[in-house]
């Protein structure tokens, strides 16, 4: 089988480039990929391969692939099923990353990190104190001589020292009080201190400290000092050498610097990488939102006017109604999209660990923070995050909060760096949040900033028309699912389902549906397995509502009200199929299997006249 699997990678950007690959040398099928596999990775990806098509498990791999140009690139896949048949998987998506530079910028680093390690040990060496510095020509040599007053410094060699250190002509200082009024001012207390203890214990000299280029600069210099005469137990007498390291110290602090970032780099990458899994398990990358009332319509009016702006949104409305497709629908239609889009429901979080999972935290800010955490905010950057029942927020997290809205900083955890962020915020409540801020439980400042467009989503009994197409579709969808084919829903269910108040909304709806398929062995949804919330009333006039809301056939099949739907979308999106804004997009499908669709409902595209 798995010579018949087949790549089709999505998007505008050719995977090759992508990917570093040579123009047109990406494998379409599993059998060209593993050809251009190195041999030694291609078990452990076949097994990986194996055991997902046997199980239909999502599996992650880590490989090389020839480049068509002589070398190798590192590319990091996953792949989930998404469509099953027979129980077998038949369809996936994947992800796969090119982290070829990733890996070589780490060993290049290791390399540098390994030879300035080694280049210290030879530096401390005891053996290279005093008969290497006289080969060296770029130190300058010389004698030190205790006088009355002071140390008199002496040099070796017709080169002027100044030249061997990079100081202006005739600035080399002729004693220690010299030296030490040329100093610069942060290295004077630790060369005192040194030079002391060593006439104390007549042990050698050495101290790193800088002195003037004459240029407004500065030039770090590395003395070491030898006792070679003593006087009553005391040094008169030192042989001295001086080398110029400031080329040693800016290669450290770029290193410094390098290190740093490349742990910023791996942070970031590894929270994208944590995000990209989590969407790569959705069943489709734009959220699906099914319905004609007129009520939802309004909602999807101001989704679309919203989305071509960075303003904030404030999505109400009661549980289960759909807030997070919402927020969802607006970041794809938003210039945001190929951001990321991070949720997070505050209600779910205790109040202790708010603060941390939205700004993040530095190492050791409080019990249990072993490592620097990035924030919410921070892996949001340059997409959009979602907070759900912002409502439940504390008062001095929503001070924070209000903060980064406004000017774009924060600060992590138990840190004092001030950081950057370009995040578009949509909250989302369920309570009045009007009231809240009437009753001091919620800041007034924060909710005119959060609701700068509100939307409020209407609770499923309030657009009943659309409940016998959502119950098609959450039918067909959960049916996949499970391996099954549901192909009818009686009128008596249907009506059954409309006469209903449904106080879950369309998550209740959701999970009746799904118990209703697991009761119902055969192609046909039973009656018996619908079972409603006895503590709910049910409308008495939902029957006449159905029938004026919707005429329903005798038997409804799933299949005429999919290629009702797929109609109405590829109509609204004027027959453009794929792309951004395609009625495959909008679908969630892949373009190749919405074509399949239309071949199978016998859609064609009207001709124009």
């Amino acid at each position: 089988m798995e010579e018949g699997i087949s790549f089709n990678p999505l998007g505008d950007i050719p995977a090759e480039k992508k990917l570093g690959l040579a123009p047109g040398t990406y494998p379409k099928t599993l059998e060209a990929s593993m050809a251009m596999m190195h041999p030694e990775d291609i078990p452990t990806y076949r097994e990986s391969v194996q055991h997902s098509l046997r199980t239909g498990e999502a599996f992650e791999a880590t490989f090389r692939l020839a480049d068509g140009r002589g070398g190798w690139r590192r590319i990091e896949g996953r792949a989930v099923p998404t469509e099953m048949r027979d129980g077998k998987p038949v369809e996936w998506v994947f992800i796969n990353r090119d982290f070829t530079a990733q890996r070589e910028t780490e060993e290049a680093l290791r390399r540098s990190l390994g030879e300035l390690e080694a280049s210290r040990l030879e530096l401390k060496s005891k053996q290279d104190q005093l008969w290497r510095l006289a080969a060296n020509a770029f130190s300058i040599i010389g004698e030190a001589h205790l006088m009355q007053t002071d140390v008199e410094l002496r040099y070796f060699g017709d080169t002027p020292p100044e030249d061997k250190i990079g100081m202006a002509p005739g600035t080399a200082p002729k004693s220690i009080q010299q030296l030490v009024a040329m100093m610069h001012p942060d290295d004077v207390s630790a060369y005192l201190k040194s030079m002391e203890s060593s006439m104390n214990s007549n042990v050698p000299f050495a101290v790193t400290y800088r002195l003037p280029d004459g240029c407004g600069g500065w030039r770090w210099v590395q003395a070491r000092a030898l006792c070679v005469e003593e006087r009553d137990g005391k040094p008169v007498q030192w042989v001295h050498d001086t080398r110029d390291i400031t080329e040693q110290k800016e290669l450290e602090e770029a290193l410094r610097k390098s290190v740093t970032e490349l742990q910023q780099l791996k942070a970031k990458l590894q929270a994208e990488n944590l995000f990209l899994r989590e969407e790569a398990g959705l069943e489709s990358t734009v959220p699906e939102i099914v319905g004609q009332s007129p009520a939802l319509k309004r909602v999807l009016e101001q989704v679309a006017l919203v989305a071509a702006t960075s303003s904030t949104v404030l999505i109400s409305g009661e549980t289960g109604t759909g807030k997070e497709l919402v927020a969802r629908a607006i970041h794809q239609g938003s210039e945001r999209r190929k951001g990321l889009f991070v949720a997070l429901n505050c209600a779910a979080l205790p109040t202790t660990l708010v603060e941390s999972e939205l700004f993040g935290h530095e190492k050791g800010a409080f019990t249990g923070a072993v490592t620097r955490r990035a924030g919410r905010f921070e892996q949001a950057d340059g997409g959009t995050l979602f907070l759900d029942e912002v409502g439940e927020l504390p008062l001095e997290t929503q001070a924070k909060m209000l903060r980064v809205l406004q000017a774009g900083e924060f600060e992590r955890v138990g840190g004092s760096q001030l950081l950057k962020t370009d995040v578009r915020v949509v909250a989302a409540s369920n309570r009045d949040l009007d009231q809240a801020v009437r009753e001091g439980r919620f800041r007034s400042d924060l909710y005119h900033r959060l609701a700068i467009f509100p939307i409020h989503l209407p609770p499923l009994r309030e657009r009943r028309e659309d409940i016998p197409l959502l119950a098609a579709y959450l039918v067909m969808r959960k049916a996949a699912r499970m391996g099954r084919k549901i192909e009818q829903i009686s009128n008596r269910i249907l009506e059954t389902l409309v006469e209903y108040d449904w106080p879950g909304n369309v998550r209740e709806l959701e999970n009746v549906l799904e118990r209703a398929i697991i009761l119902s062995p055969g192609t046909s949804l039973r009656a018996e397995g619908i079972q409603l919330g006895t503590s709910r009333r049910v409308r008495s006039q939902g029957r006449e509502l159905a029938q004026s809301a919707r005429p329903v056939e005798e038997d409804v099949t799933l299949e005429s009200n999919e290629r009702a739907h797929i109609l109405r979308v590829c109509e609204a999106a004027s027959w453009k199929i794929k792309g951004p804004g395609g009625a495959a997009e909008s679908l969630g499908l892949n373009p190749s299997t919405l074509f399949w669709r239309l071949k199978k409902h016998k859609i064609r595209r009207p001709v124009r006249t």
